[in-house]
Formats: structure tokens, C-alpha cells, sequence
């Protein structure tokens, strides 16, 4: 299972694979599935447009609106295929490889506070918290909107350590057909753009149908971005846990490194079955 952050996320991961020892030397395949929670904090957005009050015999003045607050929360699927290469010695192991990713659902919705003030050419200060005027703070949200990701491949880094009980002198304590526990840290840069999904309008359009509102947009869906590139990088904790597939024939499993050591020590041509 995988944490991985990225701005203020919550992203698990459960995956299954295969791991292939040779020596000291790893192999390692499989496939996952993640769920990424992401919460964007945005900028704030402020507007002006002339208006016309008609409660004041349509006297011109300056609506000030500003959208603060804003959080993009994007909700995504996606099923990944790691293939990596690496390296094991004693307690501690290495991994570097590739990572491709499909999107299988996307979600993206945004929130914020919008906050309308008048400024009146014969007036000093602003007109604020006038609800007769339509000028209030109120709260605005996008409503759920499709968000697309496209295929995503990443650069795959990892290094931890294992946590079995050990001992330098007699290597890992593991019994026949257990398993082994691994915790790492891990770093992952995506090479392709996974900026897929087609603008659907701005960030924030003024809406005057019931006083002043505003519709909001989450800003990878809007036309702020059209055209830019989003490559994404991750970082997190891993952990893993091993088990040993069935073996015709005696089998246990053991440490490389100590049955390597017992071996010299002991000289001659010995085998292990």
C-alpha cells in the first residue's frame, strides 16, 4: 500500500506483483490499482465590471467581485503496471524502473467564497453586506465535472530496507513458506503530459440571473490552461510483503547473503537443495 503526496492529497494504492531474485539482483512486475484524493489550494480571483443601480435611479458604479478561498479537489482512478530493476544486500534494497498508468475514472470539482462590493463615484468607501444591493458573501461550487488524465508514464525510484527480525551473524529469521516485510520511500516523475480533458470555459463567470453570483470552473478544466502541460511528481511510503509461491520439491527460503558466508566458511563443494 502506497501514501503519495503531492500538494495536500490522500492517494492509497493496493497492488499485487511478482518478484524475481537472482542473487542479489531483483526483478519485479506486477499491477495496481490507485485512488487519488487531491485537494489544490487556488488564488484568488477578483473582477470589475460597471453596473447600474436601479434602486438609485440607475446611478453607474463599479461592482467589485472577489472569489477567494478557492479549492480544486480532483477524484481519480487509475489502474498502473510497474516494471522494475534492482538490487538487494543484507537488510537493504534499491528499485528503478518504469511506471505506466490508465485512467479509468475522473472527477474534478471546485469550491469558493464570493464576495461582491460596490464602489459609488459620490460615495466614500465601499458598499458591502447590502443584500437589497445584491452585495454579500456567499459560497460558490462548480458541481461535479469529467476530468481526463490520458496515460501516464513514470520514472520509478525506491529504496528502503527490510524488516524481518535480523542478526549479522545468523542473517534473517524466516521460517519455510513465510513471508518478508519490506518499508521504502519512494519517487515517481511522470514523462508524459497527462493534461488531457478540453477547457470548458474560465475560472469565473459573473452570473447576475439572482443578484450577483458566479460560475467556477476547476482551473485543469479551464481556459487558464489550455495549452499547458501538466507532468506530475510524487513522492511516498511503500510497503511491501512477500510470499513464497509453491516449489516442487524440498524448498525453503533463505538468505543469499548468510548461506553465501556458511558456504566459505565451510570450503569444499557443497550444494543447496
Amino acid at each position: 500500500m502506497r501514501r503519495r503526496p503531492s500538494c495536500c492529497p490522500d492517494s492509497p494504492s493496493l497492488g499485487v506483483g511478482y518478484r524475481f531474485h537472482l542473487n542479489n539482483f531483483i526483478m519485479q512486475v506486477g499491477a495496481e490499482a490507485q485512488y487519488s484524493w487531491n485537494t489544490h489550494p487556488m488564488p484568488t480571483i477578483v473582477q470589475e465590471q460597471t453596473m447600474y443601480d436601479a434602486d438609485l435611479n440607475q446611478e453607474e458604479f463599479k461592482l467589485i467581485a472577489t472569489l477567494f478561498d478557492r479549492k480544486d479537489v480532483y477524484h481519480l482512478v487509475s489502474v498502473n503496471v510497474p516494471v522494475l530493476f534492482g538490487y538487494e544486500r543484507e537488510r537493504f534494497y534499491a528499485l528503478a524502473g518504469v511506471e505506466a498508468g490508465l485512467q479509468v475514472y475522473g472527477v474534478a470539482t471546485s469550491t469558493a467564497l464570493l464576495t461582491s462590493t460596490g464602489e459609488y463615484e459620490r460615495y466614500i468607501g465601499l458598499f458591502e453586506d447590502m443584500p437589497n444591493h445584491g452585495l454579500l458573501t456567499h459560497p460558490v461550487e462548480s458541481g461535479k465535472k469529467q476530468y481526463s488524465t490520458g496515460l501516464n508514464l513514470l520514472l520509478h525510484l525506491e529504496a528502503g530496507a527490510r524488516v524481518d527480525r535480523y542478526s549479522r551473524k545468523k542473517g534473517f529469521h524466516v521460517k519455510p513458506h513465510l513471508h518478508r516485510m519490506y518499508v521504502g520511500a519512494f519517487a515517481q516523475y511522470g514523462v508524459l503530459d497527462i493534461h488531457g480533458s478540453k477547457p470548458l470555459g474560465d475560472q469565473m463567470v459573473l452570473d447576475f440571473t439572482s443578484g450577483v453570483s458566479a460560475n467556477i470552473l476547476p482551473v485543469l478544466i479551464s481556459n487558464q490552461t489550455a495549452g499547458k502541460t501538466v507532468h506530475p511528481f510524487t513522492v511516498g511510503v511503500k510497503f511491501t510483503a512477500l510470499l513464497e509461491l509453491p516449489q516442487k520439491g524440498k524448498s525453503y527460503i533463505y538468505d543469499y547473503n548468510r548461506v553465501s558466508t556458511d558456504y566459505r566458511k565451510r570450503g569444499g563443494n557443497q550444494s543447496i537443495q
